[in-house]
């Protein structure tokens, strides 16, 4: 099992090739964009521009070869989402175990965990922030129970800046 945001060429490769289960998680541009820079805004709007017109173009390249869930689905009905990816990654799952694993990783829970993070000998220091190298769940993780949208916290002039920066990108990846 791999979690990344990013594949190098011949992961890509094998990915398309059907070598590797694919679950791509999937928000709003401008929401996750806006998510990144509260958790790690200290990288500076430029990389985060940069990075998710990466993500973007991995999410263009994977998506025919992907279960794609919405991030609405997983905010929304988190135990399909989990139903959905569990059975990708592992085709024999039971329901028991699904739900065993949702319950698990509730939002409530995860926020209570990352919110009482603190750097030790099971984190990974990414210069920036770190995350438990067992879960992958990094410092701010969840940053509130209830998801805002972007225009919750961006001004109006500050998401039509992203949207143009993004254009060609979010177009290409017809979300």
């Amino acid at each position: 099992m791999l979690k990344t945001h990013e594949l190098d060429g011949p992961s890509t490769e094998l990915a398309k090739a059907g070598g590797a289960r694919i679950i791509i998680t999937v928000r709003r541009v401008e929401d996750a964009l806006a998510s990144w820079l509260t958790a790690f805004g200290e990288t500076g709007e430029a990389a985060a521009i940069d990075l998710m017109r990466n993500w973007l173009g991995m999410y263009c390249n994977l998506r025919a070869h992907a279960l794609i869930v919405k991030y609405d689905e997983i905010d929304r009905l988190p135990w399909l989402a989990a139903w959905r990816m569990a059975r990708t990654a592992c085709p024999g799952i039971g329901p028991v175990s699904v739900l065993r694993i949702a319950r698990g990783y509730r939002k409530s829970i995860v926020k209570q965990q990352t919110d009482s993070m603190t750097p030790g000998p099971d984190f990974e220091d990414i210069g920036f922030s770190f995350y438990d190298r067992e879960t992958f769940f990094h410092r701010r993780h969840v940053s509130a129970l209830k998801s805002r949208s972007a225009e919750q916290g961006i001004s109006p002039e500050q998401l039509a800046e992203w949207r143009e920066r993004l254009r060609d990108n979010i177009a290409a990846a017809r979300l």
